[in-house]
C-alpha cells in the first residue's frame, strides 16, 4: 500500500479514536455508575452530576446484555436466556442483545473482560462505518481528500459519538456505509460473484441488534437500488440486488425470526392510531433544535445546568419530553455545509450523486416530522412501537458527508463558488448560535422561573469559540486548496483541521468506566434465590433514588423479579401490575417494570421470591435487618419447588435446569413459561404445563428432569442461514467473466 494510503487510513483511525482516548482521559464514568445509590454506599443528598438518560440505558441494559452474551459463549453456550430479570426472559430473541453478532461471539470465546470489550468494539465500529464511507467514496469516483472528509464526517460524527452509550445503534449504523457499497457494486457491474458485498453487510446490519436503525439502513439500500436500476436502466442489476438483500436477511434469520416470534407477545404491540401517531410525530426534531445543524453544543451538554436544582445542561431536554442529545444529533458542522453549498454552487455532483441527496431529502422528511411519517407508521407492522422519527437523523449525516466527499474536486476552482460555500457556512454558524440562544430563552425560561433559577447560557456560549474558529480553519483549507495556494502533500493539512474539529464537537461525550464492587447487603442471596427491590420514582432529566436500579442486580448475577427490556411479554407485565395493584411501570419510562411500595406479599411470594429490599420495613416479612440502605427481608418460598419424593439440582444456568427426581409429584420451576422451553423426562418430552410458570408432573420412580430454552424460530432461521451460506460459497467459485467497468457519470 503506498505512503499517501496508509496515512490516510492513520488520520481515519485519529478520527474516530481521539475523542473516545480523550474521554478516557478525562476519566468520565459510564453513564451513572458512580451517581446509583447502591454503588456509593449511601443514597446521593441531590441527583447526579452528570445524568444523562441515554447514558443511563448504557449502563442498566446494555452493559447487563453484553455481560451475559459475552459468557455464554465463553461457556460455550448460546445466549438464548437470561435469567436475572423479570423472572426469567429471552436474550437472543431481544434483538438489542446482539445475541449472534459475530464480534460479540469472538469478544466472548476469547474472554475479553465486558468493560474493555464494550470500549474496543465502540473504537471498532466508529472505524468499520469510516471505513466503509472511504470505500463507497473511492467507487464513486471521489478524490482522496473527499474520501477522507467523507469518511471522518460520519465515523466522528456527533450522531455517531452521541449515541455509544447505546452500543447496538453504532454498531448496526456502522454497515449502513456498507449496505450502499453493495448496492453500487451490484448495480454497477451485476455480477453472481459481488453478491457477497451486499448480503453480508445486511446481515451484519440485522444481527447487530437495533432493528429501528437496521430498517433504516434497509429503506436507504433500497432506495439507491431503485434509483440505480430506474435512472441508470439497469435491469439486469434488479435480481442480484433483490438476491443480496435476500441473502442477506436469512443469513440473519436465526435472530431474526426468534425476535419476531417474541415481538407478538410484546406489551408494546398496539394498533397504529391517531393519538399514538400525534405523540410519535411529537418526538421529532422541533425547530428550537435546528442550530444542532451547525453544532450539537449549542443546545447544551448532558451535565448540570445549576447548583441548586440539578438540571440538565442539555436544555432541549426541559422543553420537549424525551429529548436528547442523541435524539437532535443532525449535526453536520460548518465544515461539511461549506462543501455541501459549494459543491451545489459549483455544480460539483455529477448523476451518480443524485441519488444521495435524494436519501438525504428522504431522511430530513422523515426527522423534521413531516406527513411522510404517516405511511411508515400506519403502513409498516410494528413501527408503531419504535422510537423517535429524529433517529432518520443517521441517513442524513451519512448522506451529507458523502455528498461533502464527493464535492472536493480533482482540479482548482472559481473562487466566487467557493466564497459562497464558505461565506454561507460561516453565516449559518453565527445564525444558528442567535437562534440556539433566543430559543432557550423563550423555550425554557418560564419552565426555569417558576423555580426561581435564572437562565444559564454559558455552555452554548462556550461552544461558539471553538465551532467559528473550527469554519474558519476548514474554509480556509478549502480556499488555499482549490486555489492552487496549497499544493503537493499540504493537502494533508485538511486532516489536521478534521480532527481538530472532531475534538473540539465530541469532548466528553463518549461514556467509559467500570461496574462497581458487589454491596456487601446483597451477598446475602445466595446463587438459585430471587430477590425483590421496592422502587417507585424514575425520571428522564435527573438521576432518581432507587433501592436497586432496574437490571443492576444482574450485575452481580443476583436473580430479580422486576427489569428493563425493550421487549417485554405482556404476561410478564400483567404478573407485576398483580403484584403491585398498579402500573409497574413509572410514568417516565414504559419499558421499566418496579416492584412498588403497597406490594401483595402473597404474589410476590408465587414468584419465587425469597428477599425482598425496600426503603421502609414491609409488614408480614421475616428476619428484617436493617442495612445502609433500607432493610433486607425474607418472605417463605422458593424458585424450584414440589411435590415429589426428593429433588436434587445437578445443574441451574441460564437456559438450562437438570433435576434428580424421585415420583410421584409435581416439579415447579419458577422461570417464565415462556414459548420454547422443553422439559424431558429421562429421554422423552412431556409438558411444561399452561401456567406461568413451567410445571412438570413426574410418575413413580427415580428419573432424570431437564428443561432447556431453545427461542422458537431459531432453528428454523438456522436452516435459512445455512441455505443463504451455502449459495454465497458457491457464488464464490464462478468466474468473474469481466473486470469492472469504471462508471462513465461519475462526479
Amino acid at each position: 500500500m503506498r505512503p499517501e494510503r496508509l496515512l490516510a487510513l492513520a488520520v481515519l483511525a485519529l478520527l474516530c479514536l481521539l475523542p473516545l482516548v480523550e474521554s478516557l482521559a478525562t476519566g468520565k464514568a459510564l453513564g451513572p455508575f458512580d451517581h446509583l445509590a447502591p454503588m456509593v454506599g449511601a443514597a446521593p443528598t441531590k441527583p447526579a452530576q452528570n445524568w444523562d438518560i441515554l447514558q443511563a440505558d448504557g449502563a442498566l441494559q446494555f452493559y447487563p446484555w453484553r455481560d451475559l452474551v459475552f459468557e455464554s459463549w465463553r461457556q460455550g453456550r448460546v445466549p438464548f436466556w437470561n435469567p436475572y430479570q423479570l423472572g426469567g426472559t429471552p436474550l437472543l430473541a431481544n434483538s438489542q442483545s446482539g445475541a449472534l453478532y459475530p464480534l460479540h461471539i469472538v469478544v466472548g470465546v476469547l474472554g475479553i473482560p465486558t468493560v474493555a470489550a464494550m470500549k474496543l468494539l465502540a473504537w471498532l465500529h466508529l472505524l468499520i462505518a469510516g471505513v466503509g464511507v472511504w470505500l463507497l467514496l473511492r467507487e464513486l469516483g471521489a478524490t482522496r481528500e473527499g474520501r477522507l472528509i467523507g469518511a471522518g464526517s460520519f465515523a466522528a460524527s456527533a450522531f455517531m459519538v452521541a449515541w455509544i452509550g447505546l452500543p447496538s445503534v453504532i454498531t448496526t449504523c456502522a454497515w449502513i456505509p456498507w449496505v450502499l457499497l453493495g448496492v453500487e457494486r451490484l448495480a454497477t457491474a451485476p455480477v453472481f460473484r459481488r453478491i457477497g458485498w451486499l448480503a453480508l453487510p445486511v446481515a451484519l446490519m440485522l444481527l447487530a441488534g437495533h432493528l429501528q436503525f437496521a430498517a433504516y439502513g434497509l429503506m436507504a439500500g433500497g432506495l439507491l437500488a431503485i434509483w440505480r436500476v430506474v435512472a441508470g436502466r439497469r435491469v439486469r442489476a434488479a435480481l442480484p440486488l433483490v438476491g443480496g438483500f435476500a441473502l442477506g436477511a436469512m443469513l440473519a434469520a436465526p435472530q431474526v425470526m426468534a425476535v419476531l416470534d417474541y415481538s407478538t407477545f410484546s406489551h408494546r404491540a398496539n394498533k397504529p392510531s391517531a393519538e399514538g401517531y400525534a405523540a410519535y410525530v411529537d418526538a421529532s426534531v422541533k425547530p428550537f433544535e435546528l442550530p444542532a445543524l451547525v453544532s450539537l453544543g449549542f443546545l447544551g451538554h448532558p451535565g448540570p445546568l445549576h447548583a441548586e436544582p440539578q438540571l440538565p445542561n442539555y436544555w432541549p431536554s426541559l422543553a420537549k419530553t424525551g429529548a436528547n442529545p442523541a435524539e437532535s444529533a443532525i449535526t453536520l458542522g460548518p465544515f461539511v455545509l461549506a462543501l455541501l453549498v459549494y459543491g451545489f454552487a459549483a455544480r460539483r455532483f455529477g448523476g451518480r450523486a443524485w441519488a444521495y441527496v435524494a436519501i438525504a431529502v428522504f431522511s430530513a422528511l422523515l426527522w423534521s416530522g413531516s406527513p411522510l411519517n404517516a405511511a411508515l407508521y400506519h403502513g409498516v407492522p410494528g413501527w408503531s412501537s419504535t422510537g423517535s422519527p429524529a433517529r432518520s437523523a443517521v441517513l442524513f449525516v451519512l448522506a451529507c458527508g458523502l455528498l461533502a466527499g464527493l464535492a472536493w474536486p480533482r482540479e482548482t476552482s472559481a473562487p466566487r463558488s467557493l466564497a459562497i460555500g464558505g461565506g454561507t457556512a460561516l453565516g449559518l454558524t453565527v445564525i444558528a448560535f442567535a437562534l440556539a440562544m433566543s430559543g432557550m430563552g423563550a423555550t425554557v425560561r418560564p419552565f426555569l422561573a417558576e423555580r426561581g433559577v435564572v437562565l444559564d447560557t454559558s455552555t452554548g456560549q462556550a461552544a461558539l469559540i471553538p465551532v467559528l474558529a473550527f469554519a474558519l480553519a476548514g474554509v480556509g483549507v478549502l480556499w488555499a486548496s482549490q486555489t492552487g495556494r496549497l499544493k503537493g502533500k499540504d493537502h494533508w493539512a485538511i486532516a489536521g483541521v478534521l480532527v481538530l474539529g472532531g475534538l473540539g464537537s465530541m469532548s466528553g461525550w463518549v461514556p467509559t468506566g467500570h461496574v462497581p464492587t458487589k454491596p456487601d447487603w446483597l451477598n446475602a442471596v445466595q446463587p438459585g434465590e430471587r430477590a425483590a427491590f421496592v422502587n417507585e420514582a424514575w425520571e428522564l432529566v435527573v438521576a432518581a433514588p432507587a433501592t436497586m436500579p432496574p437490571n443492576t442486580a444482574s450485575w452481580y448475577r443476583v436473580r430479580d423479579i422486576a427489569g428493563y427490556d425493550s421487549l417485554l411479554h405482556r404476561d410478564t407485565v400483567e404478573m407485576l401490575r398483580e403484584i403491585n395493584g398498579q402500573d409497574p411501570a413509572p410514568p417516565a419510562n414504559g419499558n421499566i417494570m418496579f416492584v412498588k411500595p403497597g406490594l401483595d406479599l402473597e404474589r410476590l411470594a408465587e414468584t419465587g421470591v425469597t428477599w425482598i429490599f425496600s426503603p421502609q420495613p414491609i409488614e408480614g416479612t421475616v428476619d428484617a435487618v436493617q442495612t445502609e440502605l433500607g432493610w433486607r427481608s425474607r418472605i417463605p418460598g422458593g424458585r424450584i419447588t414440589g411435590t415429589c419424593a426428593s429433588m436434587e439440582v445437578l445443574t441451574d444456568v441460564p437456559g438450562h435446569l437438570g433435576l434428580k427426581v424421585v415420583g410421584p409429584g409435581v416439579v415447579t420451576f419458577r422461570e417464565r413459561n415462556i414459548r420454547g422451553w422443553r422439559a424431558m423426562l429421562d429421554s422423552g418430552e412431556v409438558s411444561t404445563g399452561e401456567g406461568r410458570w413451567i410445571e412438570v408432573k413426574v410418575p413413580e420412580g427415580s428419573h432424570e428432569l431437564t428443561l432447556d430454552y431453545v427461542a422458537r424460530g431459531y432453528e428454523r432461521g438456522v436452516w435459512l442461514a445455512c441455505i443463504a451460506g451455502l449459495v454465497l460459497v458457491a457464488s464464490g467459485f464462478r468466474r468473474q467473466k469481466a473486470s469492472d467497468p469504471r462508471p462513465a457519470d461519475a462526479p
